[in-house]
């Protein structure tokens, strides 16, 4: 952890890291027990989508406002307020015995989320610049590290049948208490390089400036894919083993522990894999092991072979997100506001275009067909990796 402590800006990175592990460890302590939510509202997978659905979509509202809320109270008052949204929305979604709740909740979850993301991705991609060292890949990594933390306790407290609303209310205070401490010492950043851009400047920005459009567009459409790549198997393989390969729904959470303990080494590593291979070679490397994991993960019917395929789907989509944020904030023509903006509110609308085609699909072909949806993304973001960025 040297790269915590050699540095006057240590204090900020460690805030920032611990920030982007409460993150994830939130969101999968929901996600990985999605079977006992289905359970608890006696919905089927068809609703149980349009919930998913429902998060997203909070999150796409949430990162569309981010840069405004960023340009007014800064980024560390964004992502606090941020988190707690995100916590309270969680909490209260798993409380309720109401459908039509659950859906509003999670919304605001996915709001408070959304704003969190930005705001945190905005302020690490100013605080690498400051370094002058890559500490992204890590931070991620530290965002998968809190996810698999909040996915093992998600899988314990499902085997041991604790009831949703105390292990996820009793989880989300612990959260919100050490993150206290961590948003207090987060950097601020209030608009060195672009952050509050009001949005007519931006449109009128991409009108004008070739050069942005080209960068946006790619990066974009990258970004939709990446939403595909990395949110089927971070969501749906507990309930695909729970519905279709007839496994306990505390058995059936580990798949969420496998996914995200995969991504967590594959983004600790990613840095160094980077400066020694460069950045197409380990996108192109990962995107093919995320493929081979979707197809043989959730094409076999057996319970092993989805285990294995979310081990090989985590650890190939992990660097995605790390350096697609890094892209789009390095970019001259964008800047890191921006950058974490468009990435994050245009991977919450991939996030919200793949539940409904699930809702559909499901029904007529199974879930572990519809899954495949990640292999065809995949295979999407290969050949734009080949033809564009190389």
């Amino acid at each position: 952890m040297k790269w915590l402590r050699s540095s006057p800006q240590a204090p900020a990175t460690a805030a920032l890291a611990v920030t982007f592990a409460a993150n994830g460890a939130f969101i999968f302590a929901w996600l990985a027990r999605l079977p006992d939510v289905q359970t608890k509202l006696g919905i089927d997978i068809p609703t149980l989508a349009w919930i998913a659905f429902a998060v997203s979509a909070g999150g796409v509202i949430g990162s569309h406002l981010a840069a405004t809320v960023m340009a007014r109270y800064g980024t560390t008052l964004t992502t606090s307020g941020g988190a707690v949204a995100a916590l309270a929305g969680t909490a209260l979604a798993a409380v309720t015995t109401s459908v039509e709740v659950v859906i509003v909740a999670i919304a605001v979850a996915g709001v408070g989320d959304g704003l969190q993301d930005v705001g945190m991705n905005a302020s690490a991609v100013s605080h690498q610049s400051r370094l002058g060292r890559p500490i992204l890949q890590r931070l991620h990594g530290f965002w998968s590290g809190g996810a698999l933390l909040g996915a093992g306790v998600a899988a314990a407290a499902a085997m041991l049948r604790l009831p949703l609303a105390v292990h996820i209310v009793g989880f989300n205070l612990v959260l919100l208490l050490v993150q206290i401490p961590a948003l207090r010492a987060l950097p601020e950043e209030r608009d060195p390089a672009g952050i509050g851009r009001p949005r007519m400047s931006r449109l009128a920005r991409l009108r004008n400036q070739p050069e942005m459009r080209q960068a946006v567009t790619t990066i974009g459409v990258l970004v939709l894919l990446a939403a595909v790549i990395e949110g089927i198997p971070s969501e749906w393989p507990p309930v695909l083993l729970a519905n279709e390969r007839g496994v306990a729904t505390g058995a059936a959470a580990v798949a969420a522990v496998l996914y995200l303990g995969a991504g967590a080494a594959a983004r600790m590593a990613g840095d160094h894999l980077i400066a020694r291979y460069g950045t197409d070679t380990v996108l192109t490397g990962g995107l093919g092991l995320a493929v081979l994991g979707s197809i043989a993960g959730f094409g076999i019917a057996s319970p092993a072979a989805v285990y294995l395929g979310v081990v090989a789907m985590g650890a190939g989509a992990a660097f995605m997100f790390p350096v697609l944020f890094m892209l789009a904030g390095e970019d001259e023509a964008i800047g890191p506001g921006d950058g974490a903006a468009l990435v994050s509110t245009v991977g919450r609308i991939g996030f919200i275009l793949y539940p409904p085609l699930i809702a559909i699909l499901e029904p007529m072909v199974g879930l572990g067909v519809t899954l495949q949806l990640a292999a065809i993304a995949g295979l999407a973001a290969l050949t734009i990796v080949w033809t564009r960025l190389r």
